[in-house]
């Protein structure tokens, strides 16, 4: 198998083969998602010598490969077909693929977005139009290729594009080239999907790594990517990607705007934007006007262009009424790790109270005893909030004690700690699940996540808890916050 595709409750899969399921089947397939995952005994796609790439559209199923005819139509490299009834072939939809030395090319990787399919793989040439293994194809009609979206991808004798992915406007692509766009470019890039497809000037992690078959050759083919938000995951044969030591398989994260919290008129918190982790160390001042910013000693000073760590940041920031800071986050101290996401804040008298979990997520030992949930007020004010538990993998009741209430917060109160014990059945088991909600504030909104997650981590073999000696149940209260618990 070289690739899947679901629709619903089907499957539709690729490769080189010709029997599946005890019958006769070239190339493709369409398989129930459940039961044994039979095949449909109507739907009679084939390809041959076989299908590479798949992509869902609708009622559309477009299918990428080396091949010359599909269900007994010719089709090069490249089809449009039903993902209903016998799998018919479009009778319109053509946009041949080819190389210029006469080979057959190949489709490696396809993408839909709205009325377009991007195409990637081995060619020169798709829909009559030079394409150097990288084109924007119209989803209906004939298959129309886009005059004017056209990257230029470069190097490797023949570019090979094996992999696609979309962020936003942006098409993230990874395979074998040298440049795009006329910028060098190894191997992965990302270009616009409008107008011409101009290449990103910020965006070069260049993965460096070896050829499979010729060690003195600088290959690195990127193989495969998936985003998880604007996160980037990278796979392939390299050995160094932005600069680090990764071998075959990277993770890319790009930083998130930070949350600016004014606690008090002079004071400000820094903290972690909810779709980031610890993959953010730091922060960057990229805007300061009205008046001098210090560290939380009031003392140590805080200049334009300056990185201050997180924990600086949740320390708090000293400022004045009417100034204006403006902070991007960073994976590091340096230009290079800092991302282009900013967040504003000018600083107002009497600021109104939000409220906020102090973690996103949260980790206890099964027969720890209990876990302690903290929520954080900033500003000024009296504020309320419902709080609630809601199973996941965790049952209320059995594996956690089940807690819905509200707590009330009157001025000068900053946090509250929420216990809820833990319960130990002694049994061999995974990791287990649950979440704590934050609903129908009053005085004040929820600022970051409405929803803080709790695992359990349950007992191995030997009766031994996973990770045993390690918590990770909150921070706990700051020593200036003034905390106070509830068990209401």
């Amino acid at each position: 198998m070289l690739a899947l595709a679901l629709d619903g409750a089907s499957l539709f899969a690729a490769g080189d083969f010709s029997g599946l399921g005890g019958g006769n089947q070239n190339g493709l397939a369409k398989l129930s998602t459940s039961g044994n995952g039979a095949k449909d005994p109507l739907w009679s796609g084939s390809v041959s010598p076989w299908a590479s790439s798949l992509a869902v559209d609708g009622t559309n199923l477009f299918v990428g490969g080396y091949f010359e005819t599909v269900s007994g139509v010719g089709r090069t490299n490249i089809a449009k077909l039903t993902t209903t009834g016998s799998g018919t072939v479009d009778p319109l939809w053509n946009p041949q693929i080819l190389v210029t030395n006469g080979f057959f090319g190949e489709a490696l990787a396809l993408l839909v977005e709205g009325t377009n399919l991007f195409v990637g793989g081995d060619f020169t040439t798709i829909g009559g139009l030079e394409r150097a293994g990288l084109a924007k194809v119209a989803t209906a009609g004939v298959g129309e290729v886009d005059p004017l979206w056209n990257p230029q991808v470069e190097g490797r004798a023949i570019s090979k594009i094996r992999s696609l992915a979309l962020d936003g406007t942006n098409l993230l692509f990874g395979g074998t080239f040298t440049n795009v766009g006329g910028s060098a470019r190894n191997n992965l890039a990302r270009v616009s999907t409008a107008g011409t497809g101009t290449v990103d000037p910020s965006f070069d992690p260049g993965p460096v790594g070896f050829s499979d078959f010729d060690s003195s050759i600088q290959s690195s083919v990127v193989r495969a990517l998936l985003l998880n938000g604007h996160d980037l995951y990278v796979a392939g044969g390299f050995t160094t990607i932005a600069g680090a030591e990764r071998s075959g398989l990277a993770f890319l994260p790009v930083p998130e705007a930070p949350m600016l919290i004014q606690d008090t008129t002079t004071r400000l918190f820094v903290l972690r934007n909810p779709e980031d982790g610890p993959e953010v160390t730091h922060y960057r001042i990229t805007g300061i006007a009205g008046g001098p910013l210090f560290k939380s000693d009031g003392v140590t000073p805080v200049n334009l262009g300056d990185f201050i760590t997180v924990a600086d940041g949740a320390d708090g920031l000293k400022f004045v009424l009417g100034g204006t800071v403006t902070v991007a986050s960073a994976l590091n101290a340096t230009l290079s790790g800092a991302g282009t996401a900013i967040a504003s804040l000018t600083m107002v008298a009497s600021p109104p109270p939000v409220l906020a979990f102090t973690l996103a997520s949260y980790s206890v030992r099964e027969g720890q005893g209990n876990v302690t949930v903290t929520i954080r007020k900033f500003g000024d004010g009296v504020v309320s909030v419902r709080y609630a538990t809601s199973n996941l993998t965790a049952t209320g009741g059995l594996d956690y004690q089940t807690r819905t209430g509200t707590l009330s917060f009157s001025a000068p109160e900053k946090s509250k700690n929420l216990i809820i014990v833990i319960a130990d059945d002694l049994q061999t088991e995974g990791d287990e699940q649950f979440a704590v909600h934050l609903s129908a504030p009053v005085g004040g909104p929820i600022v970051g996540p409405g929803t803080a997650l709790v695992t359990i981590r349950g007992q191995r073999r030997g009766g031994e808890p996973d990770g045993a000696g390690t918590v990770a149940a909150g921070r706990g209260c700051h020593r200036r916050a003034g905390c106070s618990s509830s068990t209401s």
